[in-house]
């Protein structure tokens, strides 16, 4: 017989939180699925750390992705941000990761006066030669997560809603590397549009202006994707 995962009824699923800082009146009377207060006063007044790390690398910034479950704290593979352009995963040497995960680790059960909240932590850094600098700490998925939807299993977006639910996430693999464009115009351009449908390996998102290219390497996902775009970068 098949076996089906218990959902909680004590939630409601509008209170948890998406791509944003939760309401002032949210927050006053918040359910379990809201950190608390003190955990945003907290990650907003961090002090400044830097990470003698070298990352041979195009990224402006670097996101390392959080997953707090019952079942434990998961790291998913780093995600690449430069302008308009995000991508999974981001090269990093296993040294590298061990640093970066001891120091999210510390952040994250540092920064709350109790038990952090389940859900997707990103950790936010600027990269400059030689180093990486916190900026900080962002307790829910944003828009760079909208990547993962290509090329991680489980996505970030299903990763929060499980943690928030209560439910397990048992592992997060990427299975195809991707790069995503954050159009602003509203609405994809047509031209666009027409070369997307000729190739299966890009979706496209309208409500998320997101436009998403799977690769069997990264650099190929890339090219495809300026191709598309006519981006020059």
């Amino acid at each position: 017989m098949q076996q089906f995962e218990h959902w909680p009824t004590d939630i409601d699923p509008v209170a948890i939180f998406w791509l944003t800082h939760p309401p002032a009146d949210a927050l006053a009377t918040r359910t379990r699925t809201y950190p608390p207060v003190s955990f945003f006063t907290s990650c907003r007044a961090l002090s400044p750390v830097v990470l003698a790390l070298t990352l041979e690398t195009e990224a402006e910034y670097l996101h390392l992705p959080l997953v707090l479950s019952t079942r434990g704290l998961l790291f998913a593979e780093a995600i690449g941000v430069r302008g308009a352009y995000h991508w999974q995963p981001e090269h990093l040497q296993d040294s590298q990761k061990q640093v970066l995960y001891a120091f999210a680790r510390t952040l994250l059960y540092r920064s709350a006066q109790e038990p952090p909240t389940p859900g997707v932590y990103l950790v936010r850094f600027a990269v400059t030669p030689g180093a990486l600098h916190f900026e900080r700490l962002i307790p829910f998925p944003d828009e760079s997560a909208l990547v993962t939807r290509s090329s991680q299993i489980p996505d970030l977006f299903t990763c929060h809603w499980r943690c928030s639910l209560g439910l397990p996430v048992i592992d997060v693999l990427v299975h195809r590397p991707a790069i995503a464009y954050q159009y602003s115009e509203g609405h994809l351009p047509s031209h666009w549009l027409q070369k997307a449908c000729l190739m299966p390996q890009v979706s496209v998102s309208d409500m998320a202006q997101s436009v998403q290219v799977q690769g069997a390497t990264l650099a190929e996902a890339r090219v495809q994707l300026l191709d598309l775009t006519g981006d020059s970068k």
